[in-house]
């Protein structure tokens, strides 16, 4: 690559990392400084009416009110950001306040006491997350049930009375000070910085904001969407524990009344602060800010005398002007699709450097990749897939072939470790040496996979997309992995110049993108160092001429430099052009193995239609295993 085209990267990279750094947030560009605004507005409306309302001690009681409320939205903001909702927390509040109380005043121990809270809120947390997973229903749901079940526990084990007596050691969490600053307060801020750091710079936050964009494609990127859930729900409950015991202490009781409407409070906070409510986008600034505004509010009606119905009414109407503008950002957002271009003109004499130095570490041409051996699929009485088995192989491309409903598609889930077949195995090689494996995740053995529904996040930029499942780190701390943002900015890059792609805002949502560009960025997910074995789902379905002529160049260069490719396509001149190896399935069924060399166009589209009977597949010449 020249040192000018190096110098111009360099200078584009820049130039978009401070014209557009807001869109680089996997959360989207909206900060909500319009909250700030309105809290500014109201506190100086309130001031000229009350002239006590900005001093220090007030602003202090402020914040020391919805301290509690800061912790438990910045649990939430990440439940929410990964598509789901948590409103039994009104519940557990009451329950782990009544239990850490009763643990405090019983044993005298407020470390004690704190273990109960962390522990217990864990495990109803824990049990909320099996119950939305084991349910499949909305969470939303199953947790609206369960907080009933949750305050009535609390009711039982409190009598329906309050828990007095508390030890000093448990009231001074919720009375004493650090530094002049309530604990309270200085506990909710670090809590809150620490989750906006996890949610927005560490890879775990990163797939958290693609599973509420899309959990099937994060799913097919390797991603555990369903172990993902059980830890947030479980981080949930525990950060309710710490909430509990916090309030519990500064009111100096425990009570099974002490979560009535918290839930509808947290989620207010979060929604208003610009947390999508179906998942995939917010920012810790804007729920930091809706926090602050609710507690805004509250204390401007009691300085202006008004009754606790309008504060309800207040809030009420900021959520739905809330949601409303979401709603305009949304439109505006697709207004502006034209504005991310990209120069999808490449020209054929480039194809011969597509990959450039790129190599590919695989045995040597011809040797096997891998094996499907006996493969079968069942969906109840219906069978997809009968025993289906052949070769694929280092340097070549094997076409599977079919007509709609043939099983392809269900074919390639399995070999891409996405769906587990009823019977049969699929056999991995990675050595000169041929020997066979099993793996329970495909792509750790080097195969990518592009999707005929893209498989995409549409929330996230191209960067995030490609990085997804194998997320570039800058440190890491035991489980902590911090995302490199430049990393990912300079593969996609790559990738995407690769086909001849060139985006214009590397972070910008795909939701903004054409369809094919958006398939472009799927497509270019195969350019890795790493990719032993391709695998492509109709991979020109949605581009234009230019487009596909990169692609098939690209999918000629793979195999010439040693990687396995496994096409799915119906275009017969595309397949005609790459094909070493000929897989042609009917209604799930193998009725052609045949190298390319042996099969005539004719013979191949009758195959294809299904015209041809055949008792036995047709075979291809053996070959060498190695």
């Amino acid at each position: 690559m020249s040192t000018v085209h190096h110098a111009e990267r360099r200078t584009r990279l820049g130039r978009v990392s401070r014209r557009d750094r807001a869109t680089a947030h996997p959360g989207g560009g909206s900060t909500r400084w319009g909250l700030a605004i309105l809290i500014v507005m109201v506190s100086v409306y309130v001031q000229t009416e009350a002239s006590n309302f900005l001093t220090e001690a007030n602003l202090q009681t402020i914040i020391l009110n919805v301290s509690s409320l800061l912790i438990a939205a910045a649990a939430m903001m990440r439940l929410v950001v990964a598509g789901n909702v948590d409103l039994s927390i009104g519940g557990q509040l009451s329950l782990l306040s009544v239990l850490s109380a009763l643990v405090a005043r019983d044993t005298g121990s407020a470390v004690l006491a704190l273990a109960v809270a962390l522990g217990v809120g864990a495990v109803v947390g824990l049990v909320n997350g099996v119950a939305v997973r084991l349910l499949s229903i909305s969470p939303l749901i199953v947790t609206l049930g369960l907080s009933f079940v949750y305050f009535g526990l609390a009711y039982a084990f409190s009598d329906s009375s309050a828990v007095f007596g508390l030890p000093t050691t448990f009231l001074e969490l919720g009375l004493s000070r650090f530094a002049g600053i309530p604990t309270p307060v200085v506990i909710a801020l670090i809590y809150f910085a620490v989750c906006a750091f996890l949610l927005t710079r560490t890879t775990g936050g990163v797939r958290r904001f693609a599973i509420g964009g899309n959990a099937s494609a994060a799913r097919s990127e390797g991603i555990n969407v369903d172990r993902a859930m059980l830890s947030d729900f479980v981080f949930m409950g525990f950060t309710m524990g710490i909430v509990a015991v916090l309030t519990t202490a500064r009111i100096q009781s425990g009570s099974a009344d002490i979560g009535v409407n918290f839930e509808l409070e947290t989620l207010t906070a979060v929604i208003v602060g610009g947390v999508a409510f179906n998942g995939g986008a917010g920012r810790p600034l804007g729920v930091f800010l809706g926090v602050l505004l609710l507690g805004t509010i509250d204390a401007a009606m009691v300085f202006l005398g008004f009754a606790d119905y309008y504060q309800q009414i207040a809030k009420g109407g900021i959520l739905l002007l809330a949601l409303a503008a979401d709603q305009y950002a949304r439109h505006r957002a697709r207004m502006r699709t034209s504005a991310a271009t990209a120069d999808q003109g490449g020209k054929a004499k480039t194809h011969a450097a597509r990959l450039g130095e790129m190599q590919l570490d695989t045995p040597s041409r011809g040797t096997l990749a891998a094996r499907v051996d006996g493969i079968s699929k069942n969906y109840g009485a219906v069978q997809a897939l009968r025993d289906i088995s052949f070769d694929v192989r280092y340097g070549e491309v094997t076409c599977l072939l079919g007509d709609n409903g043939a099983g392809k598609s269900t074919l390639i889930k399995i070999l891409a470790g996405t769906l587990p077949p009823t019977t049969g195995d699929i056999l991995i090689n990675q050595s000169e040496e041929v020997d066979l494996q099993k793996t329970d995740n495909p792509r750790e053995a080097g195969l990518e996979t592009v999707w005929q529904d893209l498989a995409v996040c549409p929330n996230l930029g191209a960067a995030y997309n490609l990085a997804l499942g194998n997320e570039p780190s800058r440190i890491r701390v035991g489980p902590i992995r911090v995302f490199d943002r430049k990393a990912a900015e300079e593969a996609a890059l790559k990738r995407l110049a690769s086909i001849g792609v060139n985006l214009s805002d590397m972070f910008r949502p795909l939701s903004d993108l054409s369809g094919g560009q958006r398939q472009s960025v799927s497509i270019s997910r195969v350019v890795s160092e790493d990719v032993k074995i391709v695998l492509l789902d109709e991979p020109t379905a949605a581009l234009g001429v230019h487009q596909t002529r990169n692609v098939v160049a690209l999918i000629k260069e793979l195999a010439e430099s040693g990687a396995a490719v496994i096409l799915v396509s119906h275009d017969i001149d595309i397949v005609q052009e790459v094909a070493d190896h000929y897989v042609i399935l009917n209604r799930g069924a193998l009725v052609a193995d045949a190298r390319a060399k042996d099969m005539t166009p004719q013979k191949l589209v009758h195959l294809m239609a299904g015209l041809v009977d055949t008792e036995q597949p047709e075979k291809p010449t053996q070959l060498a295993t190695s």
